[in-house]
């Protein structure tokens, strides 16, 4: 489910093409010079691609958040994790270098670290998207570049059409 993964399985690497090869129609028809066309076609999927990544598709479906008792880091090795991080009893975040200084104060003490900083009141709390929604993040993704594949596609019909012979 991670964005790495995500770009190159599924139905969104069909549409991703479809897209580029609609993108690059219509810039080749609007700029009617074959490199500059290229390029602008290129920037264009580029930036579409990383504006639907980072913008988009982390909001498809509400992030879900668990609270873990541990603060041992929990497993999530197919979810999306946005955010994993260690909190206190009222909620504040728990910097690297205040988790290390209870794990060595717990340490000194002959004490195990988790039950020590379950005994602080720190937990974890993670913040994903899980591995069961890739196919639906894959159809919404898809739609999305097919949709504006289409529209790219339309719009070279429409300049087609309006230029004389």
């Amino acid at each position: 489910m991670t964005p790495s993964a995500f770009d190159i399985e599924g139905t969104v690497v069909p549409a991703y093409t479809f897209f580029a090869l609609a993108a690059g129609v219509l810039a080749g028809l609007l700029l009617r010079r074959t490199l500059a066309g290229i390029s602008l076609a290129a920037a264009a999927f580029v930036l579409t691609r990383l504006g639907v990544e980072k913008l988009l598709r982390p909001h498809y479906l509400p992030p879900l958040h668990r609270v873990a008792s541990s603060a041992a880091p929990t497993a999530h090795a197919r979810d999306w994790v946005f955010d994993d991080k260690l909190v206190d009893s009222v909620g504040r975040r728990i910097t690297t270098a205040r988790e290390d200084l209870a794990i060595v104060h717990a340490q000194h003490a002959g004490i195990d670290a988790h039950q020590y900083l379950q005994a602080l009141g720190w937990r974890r709390l993670i913040t994903y998207q899980p591995a069961g929604r890739f196919w639906t993040f894959q159809a919404i993704e898809t739609s999305l570049f097919l949709l504006l594949g289409l529209a790219a596609i339309a719009a070279a019909l429409f300049l087609l059409r309006r230029r004389p012979a």
